[in-house]
């Protein structure tokens, strides 16, 4: 029962992360000092995944969701092996899809010394990767607990 609280606890705040990492800076042009957060981003259809920002916020809701339901201890041992297995996948994919984001519209196909250094990455991409591992920590214990509801 505790590894599965824990994994909950682990979700819920992963999640909160992931969504908090939205409002916060993405990326910044270093010259010039303008920054842009998650949801400017979603304004901005000339950027290659520039619906990326609302992807992670229904991942993140879908974490805090799974989170509460470990925590709460709703969930039966089928649905715990099931939410854990989401959760990886969920994990996975909030911590690829910023660095994919990042990857795509500034270093492919450009010199990535240049680019790494006029664009730097912010807390809001690192938040979003944080709360992406701590989802994938929460189902890799949810997956791998042997003190499962018996349900």
């Amino acid at each position: 029962m505790v590894s599965i609280r824990i994994s909950g606890l682990f979700a819920l705040i992963g999640g909160t992360l992931a969504i908090a990492g939205l409002y916060c800076d993405w990326y910044m042009f270093v010259k010039s000092g303008i920054a842009f957060s998650g949801w400017e981003i979603t304004r901005m259809p000339d950027l290659s995944f520039h619906s990326c920002p609302a992807v992670i916020a229904i991942m993140g809701g879908i974490m805090v969701i799974f989170g509460l339901l470990e925590l709460i201890g709703i969930s039966t041992k089928t649905i715990s092996s099931l939410n854990g297995t989401f959760m990886v996948i969920l994990g996975l994919a909030t911590m690829i899809i910023p660095a994919l984001f990042y990857y795509v519209n500034f270093l492919y196909g450009y010199d990535p010394s240049i680019m790494l250094e006029s664009i730097r990455i912010e807390g809001g991409m690192i938040l979003c990767f944080v709360g992406g591992f701590l989802g994938l920590i929460a189902g890799l214990l949810t997956m791998f607990s042997t003190d499962k509801n018996s349900n």
